[in-house]
């Protein structure tokens, strides 16, 4: 971390996002993240990776362009499909930055211990964390204790330690996504002119084939709660989503 940033307590995050072998399009909790840091008062870069995108970065392309980047933390967001691609950038990370690494998204959640095992990653964090993120990176830039931040996984003492998840945040209170992260042209391009939103989350369905199920039960087992209790299935307001719509 630079002088500059130690002193307004900012930190630089890093968001990778290895969106190799799988649908183009925007992450939605990175976006969400994003504009939460950054109303924090911190400082944010990202890299999205995808074929449709162009071609992938060789390893000698990813070191440079990540000293020159030179951030205080990288956080991947990863689906599970994309866990071997996301282990090897992690990988060049390490030969690159002292910065800790942070693994969320779908497989954090579902395989929280099996990605710290590996010791590819510094930190886990599992569910919904638009609440917990943020804390963790303030809890760093003030150089404070983070062992006891909620949904965070990590490793102490070759233990594996995996916090109970918070209750899901309130969509209301969240601000807009960081829709300029990311190259919004070239990825409606590829796209060939359309782009989806998201209008909700949760899922009332139990399909074998799909995380949905790991996640209610890591909640209600972690909460202590009913799927009635567990407020699951949100939806954002209409006037939200013609603004989005609007904006886009």
């Amino acid at each position: 971390m630079t002088e500059r940033r130690d002193e307004r307590q900012q930190m630089k995050v890093l968001f990778v996002y290895p969106n190799v072998g799988s649908q183009l399009g925007f992450n939605y909790g990175v976006s969400y993240l994003s504009a939460l840091l950054k109303t924090a008062g911190h400082e944010v870069a990202f890299r999205q990776m995808c074929e449709d995108l162009g071609p992938l970065p060789s390893k000698d392309e990813f070191i440079a362009w990540l000293k020159e980047i030179d951030p205080d933390v990288i956080g991947f967001s990863v689906v599970t499909n994309q866990w071997p691609y996301a282990r090897e950038l992690a990988g060049w990370c390490r030969e690159a930055t002292s910065a800790p690494l942070v693994c969320g998204g779908i497989h954090a959640t579902v395989a929280a211990r099996e990605i710290l095992a590996t010791g590819a990653f510094d930190y886990v964090f599992s569910g919904e964390c638009e609440e917990a993120f943020p804390e963790f990176v303030d809890r760093l830039a003030r150089q404070e204790d983070v062992s006891d931040v909620r949904n965070l996984g990590r490793v102490v003492d070759g233990e594996i330690r995996i916090n109970p998840i918070r209750p899901m945040p309130d969509l209301e209170s969240l601000p807009p996504k960081d829709y300029p992260i990311f190259d919004f042209q070239r990825i409606i391009d590829a796209k060939n002119g359309w782009v989806g939103l998201m209008a909700s989350r949760g899922c009332p369905f139990n399909c074998t084939y799909c995380f949905n199920h790991v996640m209610v039960k890591k909640y209600r087992d972690d909460l202590a709660c009913s799927f009635q209790d567990l407020h699951y299935i949100r939806h954002h307001r209409v006037e939200q989503m013609i603004d989005e719509i609007v904006f886009l």
